[in-house]
């Protein structure tokens, strides 16, 4: 992530707007926020993590406490950030929680907390990703820089106070870091399977023993042993009743099949005498059909002769439709004739006036030479208000020049006077200025002895007050370790009671292997579960980091008030070689003497302001002299235009006649003389149109009439011939007429029901005959049998067959259970012999990746103790660089106590020493270039690593100031070769060296109505 524009309004002690371009401040600048306490320096760090994740960098203030008190009411707090990464640029906004002025009436009104973030394209255009809703930016962001607030402030910007939070974080919160930087989250994701795999084939192991009681419980059998007795005691009885059922529902089967025989020859002797009866019904219909047989020949032979008879119909009809369309056609042909001699007469009367036409013509023609004469005119009237236009504006010219160098010389005159009475005033300002800084010399360090003595004091009561959180921290931490082990101990006790609660006489214990329990294990406290051991545990560890957080306390009080007390030994030698006064009457002293030395520079600046205001009305007489000569020019010119124009006007109207010299008169008699020609022109035009139109609409009814004639005697011969043929027919028909044929005349559909029925009758009457003789054939020699005999037969075996089902069904309900049972018993033991065999290998790759045996190193956090190696060498080539060859960093190889995570922590070897020793046993000074040091080594590594996180900037507010000059020296070479690799570092320090060595600058200046920056560039 590399800031390119940040925006801050009402925020901090910004009261308006403040714009700080880190773009163009260099390529990959290495620079210094300046400015004095309280001005606003971590402002702008505070600026940039508040516009990404809604919070500052010490993360002491909330949002609503970085609103700027010298805002106006109606000036929201808000920051804007414009950023890039991974070669895409971002834009986001955020406003904090705040009250506003209410827009009608008095008092305020609550005005939310919004964020909103975009993606700016490569051709500026803008892609909204989040709308107003802070919790969904605070995840984009997250999701975009790979970190979150807490880690963005450890990594990228180590804001005051803070520098040491990476160094001497524990494995635990550096694994969180670290995994975000090097995404190692899949190994993560591994030990989570693994574990999860492992406890859920845990949880089926015990799913199956249970489910192994419930089946033994289920079937009424104590153990498979006692299963498998009464299967071979049950077999041989269930065989015999399974023989029994057989041979009764044979018995049963047999009786039945000759019941239904005997039922099926009754059938046969009963479908005989239905058969005849039918017969005999349909003979007696024959008279009838036989009718309907002569009334379909006669159907028959109409339907044949219809064609005739119906194109006699469509003859007469057609003759009937011409007749009336050569009635229609002569009608149309009378009105048409009227009508051409109508057009005849118009067209005459139009011809007539032609010549009106072409003297309407000739006239437009004349108008037409006008319009050239009527447009100079019009120029030369515009040219003649313009010249008198400026004609008036270059008198008024003219006299504002000389108005504005009579002013410009009276003021250069008046500043001149001022200038020689304040040059006297102005010597005397270096002397008092020389006294001014000696005695703010000597006022500084009697305020700084006082001021180090107050520390001093505050320091040691404080280190009295830490002593004792120590030794409470201590007492506690003890008495947790021992209830920690009590709770342990009686968790394992009662662990035993448990399973001393499952043992059975003669069964192998499932510990020691023997089969004799001469005094098992009874638990008679309550026995606490595995939550109450984790809550013990976890307890005893936050005792210990509780303890360690206070002796690093302790260590870090006891080292600042040891260099206080260097600081003060040092402020009394300054002031001995300073002539001794009381401190009031220095301070004094001094207040008289800046009073007057302000004054006099306010003179110096005033005198300074009067000799630049001079200069320029100097140069503004010249200029004014300038101007007054160009008017008069001007001027001078403006009045001959405006003559020569006058003289066109006069030209143009005598070339015209008086008719067309008003404005719009020629074109107004064009328009009348284009109207009227245009409307002769069309009379004329429409005239022989419809002239035309006539003469086609009468000749095409000619043609009309003249074919309605013609269809008419064609219909005439059609009706007679189709006539002649349909009485020829008729004679030699068998009808007397034609009423008779067309009452013999049935539609299809009629005479298709006329033939079905015949052949139904006759179908029917043959199958009939068929089945008569079939059935007599099949019962010749037959005689019905009597059924009751045979169904008494029936219910006999049917009785004895059930008796044989139910004895059978009591013993194989039984039976069946007991071998589904075994089968059940079977396949579970199966499963569970493979779930285990899968356990011995899944639960011992999840113990090894979750770190539960060894050393206690997880997956994860072995992988991050490899990357974390090598960001130690990189970071111990600066460490020693900056130490003089002293100290570097190393991850401690040895095994947290207790439960606590390891494989992450870091020690400092000391090559003074030869020792080993933890990184908060470091001073000040040796802390800052440790995790000045770390942090650049961690960016690097990350950057070289694919997948990593970019750091391609830093920034750090404070810590030089621990720093001998030598070490200074070094850390500052160290971070100019940090900005070759294409990183943008930014600095916030106090240290007067930084200020001189630095080139390039962001100055942070306060003011009484708040602050604001200004960049300083080389």
């Amino acid at each position: 992530m590399r800031p390119i524009k940040l925006t801050m309004t009402a925020f901090g002690p910004f009261a308006t707007t403040e714009i700080i371009e880190f773009d163009k401040l260099g390529d990959n600048p290495l620079f210094l926020i300046n400015g004095p306490t309280g001005s606003g320096k971590t402002t702008i760090l505070d600026g940039i993590c508040f516009a990404l994740y809604g919070s500052t960098t010490g993360n002491e203030r909330d949002a609503r406490q970085m609103r700027c008190d010298h805002s106006a009411p109606d000036t929201l707090t808000e920051v804007e950030l414009i950023f890039s990464l991974n070669e895409r640029r971002y834009r986001i906004t955020r406003q904090p929680d705040q009250e506003k002025p209410k827009t009608r009436g008095e008092g305020f009104t609550n005005h939310g907390a919004s964020a909103e973030l975009l993606h700016i394209g490569a051709d500026g255009a803008e892609q909204l990703l989040v709308a107003r809703k802070v919790g969904e930016a605070n995840e984009t962001i997250q999701t975009l820089t790979g970190l979150n607030a807490d880690q963005f402030r450890q990594v990228m910007v180590l804001p005051q106070g803070k520098f040491r939070e990476l160094l001497m974080a524990n494995s635990r919160d550096r694994e969180a870091i670290f995994s975000q930087l090097f995404q190692t989250h899949i190994y993560k994701r591994i030990e989570d399977h693994l574990k999860d795999q492992a406890g859920t084939i845990r949880k089926e192991v015990e799913a199956q023993r249970n489910q192994q009681k419930g089946i033994l419980e289920a079937a009424d059998v104590d153990n498979s042993d006692a299963l498998e007795n009464e299967l071979v005691q049950l077999q041989p009885v269930h065989a015999a009743a399974k023989a029994a059922k057989l041979a009764a529902t044979a018995a049963q089967q047999q009786a039945n099949d000759e019941l239904k025989a005997a039922q099926q020859l009754v059938a046969d002797f009963t479908r005989l005498a239905e058969s005849e009866n039918k017969l005999k019904t349909l003979e007696a219909r024959k008279p009838l059909i036989d009718a309907k047989r002569a009334e379909q020949a006669l159907a028959e032979e109409a339907n044949r002769l219809n064609p005739l008879f119906r194109d006699v119909e469509r003859c007469t009809k057609q003759l009937s439709l011409a007749t009336t369309r050569w009635q229609q056609a002569q009608a149309e042909q009378g009105t048409k004739a009227a009508l051409l001699k109508q057009a005849d007469k118009a067209l005459e009367q139009a011809v007539q006036r032609e010549p009106q036409l072409d003297a309407a013509k000739q006239h437009l023609t004349t108008l037409e030479t006008y319009r050239q004469r009527v447009t100079q005119l019009e120029t030369a009237r515009v040219n003649k208000q313009q010249a008198t236009n400026a004609l008036a504006k270059a008198k008024a010219a003219l006299l504002k020049a000389q108005t504005d160098a009579d002013a410009i010389n009276a003021k250069r005159n008046q500043a001149e006077q001022e200038q020689q009475t304040l040059a006297t005033a102005v010597q005397a300002l270096g002397g008092k200025q020389l006294a001014l800084k000696t005695l703010a010399y000597q006022l500084g360090l009697k305020h700084e002895q006082v001021k180090l003595a107050q520390q001093v004091t505050q320091s040691e009561t404080a280190l009295l007050k830490q002593q004792g959180v120590f030794d409470s921290a201590t007492r506690a931490s003890t008495q947790e370790a021992k209830n920690t082990t009590q709770v342990e101990i009686a968790w394992h006790q009662g662990q035993a009671a448990l399973l001393a609660a499952e043992l059975e006489d003669a069964q192998p214990c499932p510990v020691c292997g023997s089969t004799d329990h001469p005094q098992p294990a009874v638990s008679i406290d309550a026995i606490p579960t595995e939550q109450d051991l984790n809550q013990a545990r976890t307890q005893a560890s936050d005792a210990r980091d509780l303890l360690t957080k206070a002796g690093h306390a302790l260590e870090k009080l006891k080292t600042g008030l040891e260099h206080l007390g260097t600081q003060l030994t040092g402020t009394e030698q300054k002031l001995g070689a300073v002539a001794e006064q009381p401190l009031k009457a220095v301070q004094a002293d001094h207040d008289a003497l800046e009073k007057e030395v302000a004054q006099l520079s306010q003179q110096q600046q005033r005198q300074e302001r009067l000799a630049s205001e001079i200069q320029q009305l100097k140069q503004g007489e010249t200029a004014a002299a300038q101007a007054l000569a160009a008017s008069n020019d001007k001027h001078a010119e403006a009045k001959t235009g405006s003559a020569t124009a006058e003289q066109q006007v006069q030209n143009a109207e005598q070339e015209l006649p008086d008719a067309y010299r008003a404005a719009g008169a020629l074109e107004a008699a064009i328009t009348a003389g284009e109207t009227a020609k245009a409307a002769l022109a069309l009379a004329i035009s429409t005239a022989r149109e419809q002239h035309k139109t006539a003469t086609a609409i009468s000749k095409a009814a000619d043609a009309t009439l003249h074919s309605a004639d013609q269809a008419k005697g064609d219909a005439v011969d059609a009706q007679a011939k189709a006539l002649e043929a349909w009485h020829d027919t008729l004679r030699t028909s068998n009808f007397e007429d034609e009423k008779q044929f067309q009452l013999a005349l049935f539609d299809d559909a009629t005479l298709a029901g006329l033939k079905a029925q015949i052949s139904a009758y006759e179908t029917q009457c043959n199958r009939e005959k068929g089945a008569v003789a079939a059935q007599k054939n099949a019962l010749q020699g037959k005689s019905k049998p009597e059924l009751d005999t045979l169904q008494g037969k029936l219910a006999e075996t049917t009785e004895a067959s059930q008796a044989a089902e139910t004895a059978f069904q009591e013993i194989d309900k039984r039976y069946s259970r007991l071998v589904d049972t075994r089968n059940k018993l079977h396949r579970a033991l199966e499963q569970t012999a493979n779930l285990e065999k899968r356990y011995a290998l899944i639960g011992t790759l999840a113990d090894v990746a979750n770190g539960n045996t060894g050393n206690k190193i997880s997956l994860q956090r072995f992988v991050l103790s490899v990357l974390l190696d090598d960001v130690l060498l990189v970071a111990s080539t600066r460490l020693k660089m900056m130490s003089k060859d002293r100290y570097q960093l190393l991850r401690n190889q040895d095994r947290a106590k207790g439960g606590g995570a390891s494989g992450l922590d870091l020690v400092v070897e000391d090559a003074y020493t030869g020792n080993q020793r933890p990184v908060a046993t470091l001073s000040g000074g040796e802390s800052f270039m440790a995790a000045l040091s770390l942090a650049l080594g961690l960016s690097d590594i990350v950057q070289a690593y694919a997948g990593g996180i970019r750091l391609d900037t830093l920034f750090i507010d404070e810590g030089f100031g621990s720093l001998d000059p030598e070490s200074l020296d070094l850390a500052i070479n160290t971070l100019v070769d940090l900005q070759a690799t294409g990183r943008m570092v930014g600095i916030i320090s106090h240290v007067p060296e930084l200020k001189e060595w630095m080139n390039v600058r962001l100055d942070v200046i306060p003011d009484r109505g708040g602050s604001h920056t200004r960049a300083v560039l080389p």
